[in-house]
C-alpha cells in the first residue's frame, strides 16, 4: 500500500472550554486570571480521590507560587504544578488505611473491582454523606455500575487475571505450522471471546455452572471458522447454540484462549494443564515439586505418548502423589492442540523444505490416538472432556468456592489467608443453596457485602 497524502484535522470542541480542560483547571481560559488556590481545592479531592486538608492545598499553592517566582510563566507554573501532584503517591496508589475502610477508601476499592477506574460523582456523593457503608445503598450501587459501560474495565481485567489471558501471545506459535492462527488473527478474537462469555453470563444472569459447561458459544466468523462451525458471519459476537458433543466445546475449559494460555506454542503438558484447572477451577493449587526432580522431557520422535512418559514419571515415589492430583484433569484436555484446535490423533509434523533448504510448510503424520479419559483421586471416572466437565458441574461447590477466592483476590489486591477462608466458603454454601439460578451479580454483590472487601 502506498500513502499519498495524510491529513489531520481537529480536535474539534463543541464547546470551549473542553471537557478535559474543565477537569483539570475549572472553567477559566486566561491562565493569567486562574485562581490557583480555587483550582487546587477543584482538582486535589478527584485526583486523591479523597477530601484534602488544607496544609495539602498549602503545599501545592506555594510550590506553584515558587516556580512564578523563578521566573517562568504561570501557565507553565501551573501544568508543573499538575504535573507534581499526578506524581504523587496519593494519586499513583489506591492508600487504604489497615482496618476497616472507611467511606471513601470503600468507594475507591468498589469503583476499581467493577469499572477498573476512579468513582463518579454519585459515588463520591455516597462517600461524601457515608451511606456507601450501608448495605443496602452497596447493592444498589453494584447493580447500577454493573449495568454502565465502564464495567468493561472489570471485565476485561479480572478475565485477564483469572483465566491467564495475560499470557497469550507470550509463547507464540510456529507461524507455519500453526499459519491460521496468524491469518485470521486468532489470538486476538479468542481473548475477545472469553471476555464476550463473561459478559454475557454476567449480563444476563446465565447460572454460574455455565463456565464449566454450556451449550452455547459466544462466537463472531473467525472463531467459529476456527472451531469448525458454519452460519456464523461478521465480526460481533453473539450466542450461538451447539451440540456439545459434535463441536466439543462449551463452558471456559474448551476455549481456545485458555488451552493456548495453558500450552507452550509448540507442545501440550497435561501438567500444566492439570494445574491451570486445579489453580483456577477447583481452587486446590499443588504444591510445588521437590527440588531434585527433573520434569519429564517430551517424546520428540514420537515413540512413547504423554501418557506413557508422564506413567513413568509417577514411578518416582515422591512425584507419584501430586500427579495422581494433577494428570487425570490434563489429559482430557489433550484432546485440543497448543493454539486450542480440536485434534483426534497426536501428529508428528514433517517440515516441508523447497530446493534451497527454505521451510515453506509441514505435513503431518498420524502418530497415535489420543487416550483423554481418566479417573479422579475422588473415583469419578470420564471418557473424555465432556465426560470430565459433567464431572465438574458436579463439584460446582468447590468452582464456587475457587471463583469466590479470585474475586476477592481481584477486589482487595491480597491473598486470602486461613482467616479469610471461612467468609469465602459461606457465600459459596449460599451459592450452592441457590441451585441452577446462582448466578455472577449475585457473587459480585456478596463479595462487596464481605468483611473481607471492607477491611484492609
Amino acid at each position: 500500500m502506498r500513502v499519498y497524502n495524510l491529513e489531520l484535522v481537529g480536535p474539534e470542541n463543541p464547546v470551549w472550554p473542553p471537557a478535559s480542560h474543565r477537569a483539570l483547571i475549572g472553567e477559566e481560559t486566561n491562565p493569567n486570571k486562574v485562581q490557583v488556590k480555587k483550582m487546587l481545592e477543584h482538582f486535589l479531592p478527584r485526583a486523591f480521590r479523597r477530601p484534602v486538608t488544607d496544609s495539602e492545598v498549602t503545599l501545592y499553592e506555594n510550590w506553584i507560587a515558587d516556580r512564578i517566582k523563578s521566573g517562568i510563566s504561570k501557565q507553565a507554573a501551573i501544568r508543573d504544578g499538575l504535573i507534581f501532584i499526578l506524581s504523587s503517591p496519593s494519586f499513583l496508589y489506591i492508600q487504604e488505611p489497615k482496618g476497616q475502610l472507611d467511606a471513601y477508601a470503600l468507594a475507591s476499592r468498589l469503583s476499581y473491582f467493577l469499572w477498573s477506574s476512579m468513582p463518579d460523582d454519585k459515588l463520591f456523593e455516597l462517600a461524601k454523606n457515608k451511606s456507601i457503608l450501608k448495605p443496602e445503598v452497596m447493592k444498589t450501587q453494584v447493580k447500577r455500575m454493573l449495568a454502565d459501560p465502564k464495567a468493561k474495565g472489570h471485565i476485561e481485567n479480572f478475565t485477564d487475571a483469572w483465566l491467564h489471558l495475560y499470557k497469550l501471545g507470550g509463547m507464540p506459535p510456529d507461524s507455519i505450522d500453526h499459519r491460521d492462527y496468524y491469518i485470521w488473527d486468532v489470538e486476538y478474537n479468542m481473548k475477545r471471546e472469553s471476555r464476550a462469555f463473561y459478559e454475557y453470563i454476567l449480563k444476563t444472569k446465565a447460572p454460574l455452572t455455565d463456565f464449566l459447561d454450556s451449550d452455547y458459544l459466544m462466537i463472531n466468523e473467525v472463531m467459529a471458522q476456527y472451531y469448525g462451525i458454519e452460519g456464523v458471519f461478521g465480526d460481533h459476537f453473539r450466542k450461538v447454540s451447539i451440540d456439545r458433543h459434535k463441536i466439543k466445546r462449551g463452558g471456559v475449559l474448551n476455549q481456545a484462549s485458555i488451552l493456548t494460555a495453558s500450552a507452550n506454542g509448540v507442545e501440550t503438558s497435561p501438567v500444566l494443564r492439570g494445574i491451570w484447572v486445579l489453580e483456577n477451577i477447583l481452587g486446590t493449587p499443588p504444591a510445588p515439586p521437590p527440588p531434585d526432580v527433573e520434569s519429564p522431557e517430551p517424546d520428540t520422535r514420537g515413540a512413547t505418548t504423554i501418557r506413557d512418559q508422564l506413567r513413568k514419571h509417577r514411578s518416582n515415589e515422591s512425584c507419584a502423589n501430586c500427579h495422581a492430583k494433577i494428570d487425570p484433569l490434563g489429559f482430557p484436555l489433550e484432546s485440543y492442540g497448543p493454539t486450542g484446535k480440536f485434534r483426534p490423533h497426536y501428529y508428528k509434523v514433517v517440515d516441508r523444505v523447497n530446493s534451497k533448504g527454505v521451510k515453506y510448510g509441514v505435513n503431518r503424520k498420524k502418530r497415535a490416538d489420543i487416550d483423554s479419559s481418566g479417573e479422579l483421586v475422588s473415583g469419578e471416572k470420564f471418557k473424555d472432556a465432556s465426560g470430565f466437565k459433567s464431572v465438574l458441574v458436579k463439584k460446582s461447590d468447590q468452582f464456587y468456592k475457587a471463583l469466590t477466592e479470585k474475586l476477592m483476590i481481584f477486589a482487595t489486591g491480597r491473598h486470602m489467608s486461613y482467616k479469610d477462608q471461612s467468609e469465602i466458603e459461606a457465600i459459596a454454601k449460599q451459592l450452592k443453596a441457590s441451585g441452577s439460578s446462582a448466578h455472577l451479580e449475585q457473587l459480585l454483590t456478596a463479595v462487596t457485602l464481605s468483611d473481607i472487601f471492607k477491611t484492609k
